[in-house]
């Protein structure tokens, strides 16, 4: 099936083509911005989000062995306090240290060289070669833990700076000998206000690359830790720990460790983005960065997806909706215009008697074919007019070449009768000549017959001049002259019949005028039926336009509901940013009571570390101590429980945290898809406006119908004119005809006035 880029259909879907190419072309190109805005922001906050989470991870860890240190140490102060210290009972309190948390590695204890505490605490035991306090329990490998004591450098930082500041310590992340990856909580340890040593633990590090590595947020994502230097504490890479932050992002990672402030860092080889996300936790003396690298398929892939989807949607729309117009142009306008615009050629060539199509259709074209058929039938009907008209013309034409051949015929017998009769004269005088004697004998005898001769002549000839063609001589002249009367009467017969044919032919032009006259008058009224059947028509073309114009109406009044239900769709969006945000106060919230159960636990576990120092002191008040011993086995058993609980709080909280994350995406999922939603009721909206537009061209296309059904109808005026003039000369034919009849009638022929008798004369 060809299509004709010429015709209303034809542009039509052209023209429905083009706009929907460019509106889907548009919508795709501003839907992909859009959706990459919205991807990078989105996947920027899980981003930040799991980033955090990680860090309260970390955090939680460093939170525990800070509290764990300020419990020991301040376990450790009561303890000397009594003046009763043993270093056994010191190094009994720092083995139960390390088995608490799987963090913990070792805990340990310096005294300072030179202080009170060689006083303070008694025994041997714990003590080093250089005779200093200086117990250390580690974790070995079987799971148990390992006593030894161990030099003070006292130019260390985990010794120096709590000393020097009186502030517990975090220190920077080191490796052992062992190539363990540690950091040490250092806190002082004070008698009487005066620092007399150390205590702290030491924190192993070699789980974290563990947690992160294995933490695969989006897909390929990697998620690493530096600590304030720059120095990577977690990496893929083993041989990259400990090592500073080099190549891309350098400068970002400084001032985020500088100022706290998360930083974006783009320009990574395979479009890798970075995020850099600085925290610090309670006891926490330094800022650490969590490293979360986010894949380029992670920001490409939903918009990939997402222009995929609206180039789909696109291509569909616009291959159903020029199916559609095609469909319904060429069934409901092309062919019914198609064929009607033959049966229009047809009556344009003068072909009346093919029925019209279409009349059996109850729409405007059916109409404007009723009308047609109408028009047709009309046109049939003048057709056999003008036929008749055409042969009383042709009938007429034959008379009157009969009546002129006729009267050829008679001029012919008059002049050849005129040429006997000289011949006969001129025998006659021949004769006389040759008898002039003998008729000068007879001259007396002629002369008289002559006389009477020459009487019925005149007096025939009289009654001719009058009229009166029945004027025969009956009355026989003698042999010389009954040839004259022969031929006289023939004459006056000849004439007589002329004048009788004459008198038909005038009767029957003017019966045929007026015959013409009744048929262009039916053509007249005719005509004008036909100029009233096309004004009908016009009107129903008017209607027609008037109905596409109100389905034009009708397609401004859907697209005005399409905006209202955009607008609604708007508000849903409204609502669901609202739940985003609420969820996103969720998930603070969750966060909070997260760090306030992590608080609870440290109070459980100080409060474990205080009832085991309360023991202490009961065991040694002895006998008396018992009561206050039991009490404080109890509040140790319920500080262990309340830990307990706040770590299974902790987890559930964690849970709800990750489920409200994922809350958080499946309604930003729906708030895209109510997005898209919107995006396609504007697409159907932009198409209900071309579907308008597209009928207005198709009034436009019935309008030149209407010029031309009024063009026919000018023809049909020319034609009225034509029959007028027809009329006027039809009428003139006959006043003529009316004249030869009065001047016919003047003559009396035999049919009507006897013979010229023998007594005229």
């Amino acid at each position: 099936m060809n299509i004709s880029l010429k015709t209303v259909s034809g542009q039509l879907i052209l023209a429905a083509g083009v706009i929907i190419s460019v509106i889907v072309v548009g919508i795709t190109a501003f839907n992909g911005w859009r959706t990459s805005e919205k991807v990078n922001s989105r996947i920027l906050q899980q981003a930040t989000d799991r980033a955090e989470w990680a860090a309260d991870q970390v955090s939680l860890l460093v939170t525990e062995a800070t509290s764990t240190g300020l419990a020991l140490s301040g376990m450790i102060e009561g303890y000397i306090g009594t003046d009763q210290a043993q270093g056994a009972e010191i190094i009994s309190m720092l083995e139960d240290v390390p088995m608490q948390f799987d963090n913990l590695f070792s805990s340990w204890m310096s005294v300072i060289p030179g202080s009170a505490a060689s006083t303070l605490i008694h025994g041997e035991e714990g003590l080093n070669p250089a005779g200093f306090f200086t117990p250390y329990w580690t974790k070995n490998a079987s799971g148990g833990l390992d006593f030894q004591t161990f030099e003070v450098d006292e130019s260390q930082e985990w010794f120096a700076e709590p000393v020097r500041t009186g502030k517990s310590l975090i220190t920077e992340p080191y490796r052992t000998n062992e190539g363990r990856l540690m950091t040490s909580v250092s806190v002082p340890v004070r008698h009487n206000g005066e620092i007399i040593g150390v205590a702290g633990v030491d924190i192993t590090l070699a789980h974290l690359t563990d947690l992160l590595t294995n933490m695969k947020i989006f897909g390929d994502s990697r998620m690493a830790l530096v600590d304030s230097n720059g120095k990577w504490l977690t990496h893929q890479t083993p041989e990259r720990l400990m090592q500073l932050y080099e190549g891309v992002g350098t400068q970002e990672v400084k001032a985020a460790l500088g100022d706290g402030q998360v930083r974006i860092i783009r320009g990574l080889p395979d479009g890798v983005t970075r995020l850099v996300y600085p925290f610090s936790a309670n006891g926490m003396n330094r800022t650490w960065a969590m490293i979360l690298d986010v894949p380029r398929d992670v920001f490409a892939a939903p918009v990939r997806q997402e222009v995929l989807l609206n180039v789909v949607t696109g291509v569909l729309i616009l291959v159903l909706t020029l199916g559609t117009i095609f469909i319904s142009s060429h069934r409901k306008v092309r062919l019914p215009l198609a064929a009607m615009l033959e049966d229009v050629n047809a009556l344009a060539d003068g072909n009346y008697e093919q029925d019209v199509s279409g009349t059996e259709r109850r729409d405007e074209i059916g109409t404007m074919a009723h009308s047609l058929e109408s028009l047709r039938q009309t046109l049939y009907a003048n057709r056999g007019l003008e036929k008749e008209q055409q042969r009383l013309r042709d009938e007429a034409e034959q008379a009157r070449a009969h009546r002129l051949a006729e009267e050829d015929r008679q001029r012919e017998d008059a002049a050849e009768r005129a040429r006997q009769e000289q011949i006969r004269e001129q025998q006659a005088r021949d004769a006389k000549e040759a008898s002039r004697q003998q008729e000068e004998a007879e001259r007396a005898a002629r002369a008289a017959e002559l006389s009477r001769v020459i009487d019925f002549l005149a007096n025939a000839l009289q009654g001719l001049a009058e009229g009166n063609m029945d004027v025969k001589i009956a009355e026989r002249f003698n042999a010389a002259y009954d040839p004259l009367r022969i031929n006289f009467n023939q004459t006056v017969d000849q004439l007589s019949e002329l004048v009788f044919s004459i008198g038909n032919a005038t009767g029957e032009i003017n019966d045929g005028a007026q015959q013409i006259t009744g048929a262009i008058s039916d053509l007249s009224r005719q005509t004008e039926g036909n100029a009233a059947t096309l004004e009908e028509t016009a009107t129903a073309l008017n209607e027609l336009t008037a109905s596409v114009q109100s389905a034009a109406q009708n397609a401004h009044q859907a697209n005005t509901l399409v905006s209202e239900t955009s607008k609604q769709a708007q508000n849903t969006s409204k609502v669901v940013e609202d739940t985003v945000m609420a969820m996103e106060e969720i998930k603070s919230s969750s966060t909070q009571i997260s760090k306030i159960i992590s608080v609870i636990d440290d109070i459980a576990f100080q409060t474990n570390l205080l009832a085991l120092n309360a023991g202490v002191e009961a065991a040694r008040a002895g006998e008396a101590g018992r009561g206050f011993a039991v009490v404080a086995s109890e509040v140790r058993e319920l500080a262990q429980r309340s830990s307990g609980a706040a770590r299974e709080i902790n987890d559930l909280i964690v849970k709800s945290g990750n489920q409200v994350l994922n809350g958080v995406e499946k309604v930003t999922t729906t708030g895209e898809s109510l997005q898209a939603i919107f995006q396609s009721i504007a697409t159907i909206s932009d198409l209900i406006r071309d579907i308008a537009a597209s009928s207005n061209e198709q009034a436009s296309g019935i309008s030149e119908i209407n010029e031309a059904v009024n063009q026919i109808d000018r023809a049909q005026q020319r034609n009225a004119a034509t029959s007028e003039e027809t009329t006027s000369a039809c009428t003139i034919l006959s006043m003529q005809a009316d004249a030869l009849s009065d001047l016919v009638a003047k003559f009396q022929t035999g049919k009507s006035n006897p013979a010229v008798s023998s007594g005229l004369g």
